[in-house]
This record gives C-alpha cells, structure tokens and sequence, in this order.
C-alpha cells in the first residue's frame, strides 16, 4: 500500500507526463493547445490520477480486513524440539 506522500508523488509525475504527451499529440494534429490549457489538464490528470490512488490505497487495508484468519493447529504431542526431547 502507497502512503499519502508516494501518492502525491506518483499522480503528480504521471500526470505532468501524460500532459506532455497529449500537448505533442496534439501538435502532430496540427492543433495549438495554449500553456494555460495544458496547465489545466495537468491539474485535471493529477486530480483525477490522485483520486484513483487514493481510493485503491484506502480500500486495500479493508479487503485485508475481511478475509477469515484460520488459527494454525496445534499438537500438543509433538515436541518443538525433537533433538532435545530425544536427549
């Protein structure tokens, strides 16, 4: 599980990279997209992809929760030692 910081690290570097990325794509397409657009689709990616990671982040710790635990069996005949209980 990713704590807050490493989410916040991670959205935000994918997130400025996929900006970079759609900003190429669209000058391929022979389309202007304006600093201050890019710079919102940035803030855009890094919203959404911070959401996304929080949400996976919170709802690992309660699936882990509800899984059964099953108590190891325990036999009190054997001993833990063999070498010692044959000494």
């Amino acid at each position: 599980m990713l704590n807050p910081a490493a989410n916040a690290t991670a959205s935000g570097g994918i997130a400025g990279a996929l900006t970079v990325i759609v900003a190429w794509l669209a000058s391929l397409a022979h389309l202007a997209m304006p600093p201050d657009v890019q710079a919102a689709l940035g803030i855009l990616l890094t919203a959404g992809i911070g959401y996304a990671l929080h949400r996976r982040s919170c709802a690992a710790p309660a699936a882990a929760e509800s899984k059964p635990t099953v108590a190891e069996p325990s036999n009190s005949a054997i001993p833990a030692n063999p070498a010692a209980a044959a000494a």
